[in-house]
């Protein structure tokens, strides 16, 4: 069976053109509504990205006076070791200063103990002298008695 097309009535003929155009005016109206509300979506996404980009330097800002304070407390930190340099430099002056003390201790410590072998020498000399001299007398003793 074959289908054969159907003739046009004079009925399709006269509402052709309106049914073309009432087609037309709803492609266009549609065309226009999109249109119309393409540039509500683009405020909207616009104002997206804007209420974004806030949001992004506002975290900047945060970031900024952060990275600010960090700068401030670590100059104060550096101002804490120069002065803990200052003082360790002091305390190595004092350290020095000791090892002279000690060191003259040391030496006092050598010429007491050096001072102590004298003493002992001379006790000797002086033992050896009351012996010379008791060793004369004696001696003497003997010539008068001669």
């Amino acid at each position: 069976m074959s289908v054969q097309p159907r003739q046009p009535t004079v009925r399709d003929v006269v509402t052709a053109p309106f049914d073309i155009a009432a087609g037309l005016v709803t492609e266009v109206a549609s065309t226009t509504v999109n249109v119309a509300l393409a540039p509500a979506r683009l405020v909207a996404a616009v104002g997206s990205a804007i209420t974004r980009l806030q949001r992004t330097l506002d975290k900047l800002d945060d970031m900024a006076d952060g990275v600010t304070a960090m700068e401030r407390e670590m100059r104060g930190m550096r101002a804490d070791l120069a002065e803990v340099i200052g003082e360790l430099e002091g305390i190595r002056d004092l350290n020095t200063r000791l090892h002279v003390i000690g060191d003259s201790v040391v030496e006092m410590n050598d010429g007491v103990h050096t001072m102590g072998t004298s003493v002992e020498k001379l006790g000797q000399s002086i033992d050896n002298i009351d012996h010379i001299a008791a060793r004369f007398a004696r001696l003497g003793g003997r010539r008068k008695a001669v």
